[in-house]
């Protein structure tokens, strides 16, 4: 892309015609699409990961914080994620909230005061007991 520019550059005193400036500015754009086809392929910065490697990265922190006996900050969560194969810190903390929004895991303040506070992540086991029941208790359908 820069390539481009610098010649876009260089080419504006050359050309003295707008037609003749708009014919060389569509000759570099040709070359420079063909080289940049030609060169490794564009990745999307905005590709959302996969279902299945959400639930991945959800069950390897879900089975972290069961591992533990006592409520983890988000920071010891990653190390311990970051071993297991978690490549991005944003997208486990997105994981982590996303489990407590929907009640999975609960937090719990840990030190400080209002804007040094720490907080933890724990398992939420009334949810987890309420699961249990619910696939225990017989199916019965009501036909």
């Amino acid at each position: 892309m820069q390539a481009v520019g610098r010649a876009l550059f260089s080419l504006r005193g050359a050309c003295s015609t707008a037609v003749g400036r708009l014919a060389g500015t569509r000759a570099l754009s040709a070359a420079a699409d063909a080289e940049g086809a030609a060169a490794a392929p564009k990745k999307n910065k905005n590709i959302r990961p996969t279902l299945q490697e959400q639930e991945g990265a959800k069950s390897k922190l879900f089975n972290i914080l069961g591992a533990s006996a006592e409520p983890l900050t988000s920071a010891q969560i990653w190390e311990q994620a970051e071993q297991q194969g978690l490549k991005s810190k944003r997208f486990a903390k997105q994981m982590l909230q996303e489990m407590r929004k929907a009640g999975w895991i609960k937090t719990l303040p840990l030190t400080g005061y209002k804007k040094t506070k720490v907080h933890g992540f724990r398992i939420n086991h009334k949810r987890q007991e309420e699961r249990q029941a619910k696939l225990a208790a017989p199916q019965s359908k009501g036909t």
